[in-house]
Formats: C-alpha cells, sequence, structure tokens
C-alpha cells in the first residue's frame, strides 16, 4: 500500500479532514504538504510563519514537506512546481493526497487534474458537509484555532486574532459563510484530540495587507495578525 499525503495549511478544515480521515481509517498521513512564500516564510493567504506549520507537524506526528514559492509567481510557475513536487512525492512512495475542501467544485477539479497528471490518487473527507454542521462539530471536538486573516470586505478588522467558538460563530455575519470556504476568514489550529501537545504561540500585531482583485482591478484589503512562536 502506498503513502497518504494531506494537503496541510494549517488551518481548520484541513485539519477536520485529518480527523476524519484517522478516524475512517485508523491510521495517520504519512506525510503533510505545506505551500508557502519563501520571501516572508509565511504560509500563503494565511500569513502563518512556516516555523508553526512545522510545529503542527511535530504534534500531529506528521513528516513535513514544503513547496517555496516566490512572491510574485505566475499561475504557470506554480503548477510547475507543484507537479515537480508531486512528482518527487510520487517517487517517495506517496500516491494519495487527501485535501480540506468543502464545497467549491472549480478548486477539487482544479486538484484532480493535477493530481491525474502525475498518477496520484485523492480523498475530500469533508465534501459537501454542511459547513455550519462543520464548525460546530469541530468546536464541540474541542479544538483550538485562531482566525489569522480576513477578507475586510467582509468582516471588520477586530474578527482578527479571536478564537472560534460558539461566540464567535454567533458573531458571524450572515452573509459569511460559517467555515469561512469562500475566503472570508483563514484559520491556525493550535491543539485538538488529534495533537499530541498544544503548540505554544503569542500573537503580535495586525496588520493590513492590500492586493488587486484580477476581477475587477480594484484593492482588496486583507487583516493578518502575526502569530510568533514562543
Amino acid at each position: 500500500m502506498g503513502k497518504v499525503l494531506m494537503s496541510w495549511s494549517g488551518g481548520k478544515d484541513c485539519t477536520l479532514a485529518l480527523h476524519h480521515f484517522i478516524k475512517n481509517s485508523g491510521k495517520r498521513p504519512d506525510g503533510a504538504l505545506t505551500v508557502y512564500n519563501t520571501k516572508f516564510n509565511r504560509v500563503t493567504m494565511h500569513g502563518v510563519p512556516i516555523d508553526l506549520i512545522k510545529a503542527q507537524s511535530e504534534a500531529l506526528e506528521m513528516p513535513l514537506f514544503t513547496l517555496g514559492l516566490p512572491e510574485d509567481v505566475t499561475d504557470k510557475l506554480y503548477e510547475e512546481l507543484l507537479l515537480n513536487k508531486f512528482e518527487e512525492l510520487r517517487r517517495k512512495g506517496f500516491d494519495e493526497v487527501v485535501f480540506g475542501d468543502i464545497f467549491l467544485e472549480d478548486l477539487r477539479a482544479y486538484r484532480i487534474r493535477q493530481l491525474e497528471k502525475v498518477g496520484l490518487k485523492y480523498q475530500f473527507p469533508i465534501w459537501k458537509r454542511a459547513t455550519s454542521a462543520l464548525i460546530g462539530e469541530f468546536v464541540s471536538l474541542g479544538f483550538k484555532t485562531m482566525i489569522v486573516s480576513i477578507n475586510g470586505t467582509v468582516l471588520p478588522k477586530d474578527f482578527a486574532g479571536m478564537i472560534i467558538n460558539d461566540s464567535f460563530i454567533k458573531a458571524l455575519p450572515g452573509k459569511v459563510d460559517p467555515c469561512g470556504e469562500n475566503g472570508e476568514f483563514h484559520t491556525f489550529v493550535y491543539d485538538g484530540p488529534i495533537f499530541k501537545n498544544e503548540i505554544s504561540f503569542k500573537k503580535g500585531k495586525t496588520i493590513e495587507r492590500k492586493y488587486v482583485s484580477p476581477v475587477d482591478g480594484n484593492a482588496v484589503s486583507y487583516w493578518f495578525t502575526d502569530l510568533i512562536r514562543k
């Protein structure tokens, strides 16, 4: 039997998918793959330092593989680097990748196309689950997670740095998906039932970064709460 790879951002959706994979298979994946920005050494769109992702992999007992991307990577270069990484991991014995996607059809189809190019199988353990049920399950299982980045067009700055709990869920505006599946917010999970230890860190400043939308050319504000490993 081949090895299983977890697609890993450090956030709640991949964590819950990992929980279900372990529950269903009775084993942990043989490794995790994280994509990050080499200029800042942080996970793309989450802004989490790669050293905290390494701390997660240790607490989850999953060896970590990384794919570093330059700051202004093109779609073409990203796909080339990703396929090269998948080929490398396939040669190491991996034959299946697990994802935490929930309902974005285009993203799922894109992932499958990339994997099929290199002959890898795939799993989506929480696919098509209701996001309101998923976030409730995540909290009830005892996972601990912090909001590390938000789209400022849909959520105010003060949501950055919040802990996900029942109060957070109740405070979310109705137009925001409870799991942030449309990119409304991103998270960092630092403890839970599948962690062997809690990850120690402290909150830094919350800063604003603007990105130009490829759709209409308008600048979109994102708020990032810096996390610093203790």
